[in-house]
């Protein structure tokens, strides 16, 4: 198991999202760990991770719906967001990501927040598993 077997794990037995989690899928999907004179910041890959010439700005994948949608990759859109309830009387999310083929979908459900569902099926695009 990789670390993105991993990370998807734990994404998807979360009850919340999190700092710590957020973390680990920002810095699975592009955002670099930089020391600087504050602690330690994200920045994009393509970010130098200078003050002067940096215009990044990060915001937890796993709490914010904006901050998980910009995760999914470039050729993918959303082809459904939904909310259900579960057997346990607990309402969970659901999403549809789909490429080129409107028949072929990547699906991803069971998160018990819109964020959390976002984040798992983007992560399962960017591997290419659909």
């Amino acid at each position: 198991m990789d670390q993105i077997d991993t990370l998807l794990q734990e994404l998807e037995g979360a009850e919340e999202g999190s700092r710590d989690l957020g973390y680990a899928v920002s810095l699975a999907t592009g955002w670099k760990h930089v020391e600087s004179a504050f602690g330690p910041v994200l920045h994009l890959e393509k970010c130098s991770g200078q003050a002067k010439d940096c215009n990044c700005v990060w915001r937890n994948p796993t709490l914010s719906v904006d901050a998980a949608l910009s995760l999914v990759p470039e050729g993918w859109s959303i082809a459904g967001l939904w909310e259900a309830v579960n057997p346990k009387d607990r309402p969970w999310w659901g999403v549809n990501l789909r490429r080129d083929d409107p028949y072929k979908v990547l699906t991803a459900q069971g998160s018990p927040a819109p964020a959390l569902a976002l984040c798992i099926a983007a992560i399962k695009a960017r591997r290419g598993a659909a």
